[in-house]
């Protein structure tokens, strides 16, 4: 994103609208809008569990088909957690041969002890013919496959 777009925490903040927080990209029809995350990590991470994010996430549903949001990894700081209680699903996401089957499973049960829908797992970065199709190329993964329908069916209804 070319340029300085105020963050999330200005917007709840009080201190930027949404609207001029809001980094737009028009693209073959596609109208994008996005608000930039924190400047700093050491910022402090309560306000995303607070009620005014809560109030942002209804003013973005209704001015979206979709609203994403993208976190940080959470074995690295807990944003993910936090959100966690005002979505109704997450889609965990896992860089191909760089993070540990250990930490992977442990952040996906503890995404899961928040009561979210887990929609899946995502690996990426792979190069293209490094990955094998199916489960059994994931090796220790393939034991997981059976175990995300125990995370559905949560009564979240915010999509």
């Amino acid at each position: 994103i070319p340029g300085v777009y105020p963050g999330i925490v200005n917007v709840l903040n009080g201190k930027e609208e949404l609207e001029d927080a809001l980094y737009t990209v028009e693209k073959d029809g596609i109208d994008l809008k996005v608000l930039c995350g924190f400047h700093r990590p050491t910022q402090n991470v309560e306000i995303l569990g607070s009620q005014e994010m809560k109030n942002l996430l209804d003013k973005l549903e209704k001015m979206a088909d979709i609203v994403v949001l993208d976190t940080s990894p959470s074995a690295v700081l807990v944003d993910a957690l936090v959100l966690a209680r005002h979505v109704p699903m997450a889609l965990y996401v896992v860089k191909y041969d760089y993070a540990k089957v250990r930490y992977v499973l442990e952040g996906i049960e503890e995404l899961a002890d928040t009561g979210v829908d887990i929609l899946g797992c995502v690996l990426n970065e792979g190069k293209y013919g490094t990955v094998q199709t199916g489960y059994s190329g994931y090796g220790r993964y393939s034991r997981y496959r059976y175990g995300y329908s125990r995370y559905a069916g949560s009564e979240k209804k915010r999509y």
